[in-house]
């Protein structure tokens, strides 16, 4: 199965899930999160806003905010290339964008510095055991990864149905440290991250 045939099949299956379960899923990711000592020891946290179906965010952005660690949120960048991050105060300041996606409202909010980061928060529409995620398909992350230090740690965020045996991979795909779902934290590294 290729990249466009699997995203279609596990956006369908991501879709399944009722908002009760979105609900309670969301809650025990932020749960599990939420005592991880990388998530709690953070220097700044670039997060993402749900879209999609995708794991309910708020709640995990309130809890960084108010645990007063700086989070970055992403915005298209207007030629459409690439992901800006922008520090963000208050999810008061977000706003929707031309793709329907909430981003930070860069009249309220400024850019990011992403030397302070030390953890992206990572969507996907599927990920692997190893680490291997499959996005949207327009390349946004890999493009980001590669523009930050690979000391800051990538870690995904799913329901445990996104978690899949395979992904077709390319040379420029970029494998995260770990991912969370309802069930716990995996980490995909031979390395200790807690």
């Amino acid at each position: 199965m290729d990249k466009k045939q699997l995203r279609k099949q596990m956006i369908k299956t991501r879709n399944t899930l009722d908002d009760h379960a979105r609900r309670l899923h969301s809650s025990n990711i932020l749960q599990h999160l939420s005592k991880l000592d990388f998530f709690q020891s953070a220097r700044a946290v670039a997060g993402f806003v749900d879209f999609r179906n995708e794991v309910q965010m708020r709640p995990i952005l309130q809890h960084l905010l108010a645990m007063n660690i700086p989070l970055m949120l992403p915005r298209i960048s207007d030629d459409g290339t690439q992901m800006v991050f922008y520090q963000v105060d208050s999810l008061e300041h977000l706003v929707i964008s031309r793709l329907g996606i909430m981003e930070p409202d860069p009249a309220c909010c400024v850019p990011g510095d992403l030397n302070q980061l030390s953890l992206v928060l990572t969507p996907g529409v599927a990920f692997t055991r190893n680490g291997f995620r499959l996005g949207y398909g327009g390349g946004y992350y890999d493009r980001f990864f590669e523009s930050i230090s690979n000391d800051v740690l990538r870690i995904g965020l799913a329901f445990d149905l996104q978690i899949v045996a395979d992904i077709p991979c390319e040379p420029h795909d970029i494998r995260l440290h770990g991912y969370v779902t309802e069930n716990g934290f995996f980490n995909t590294t031979t390395a200790s991250l807690l």
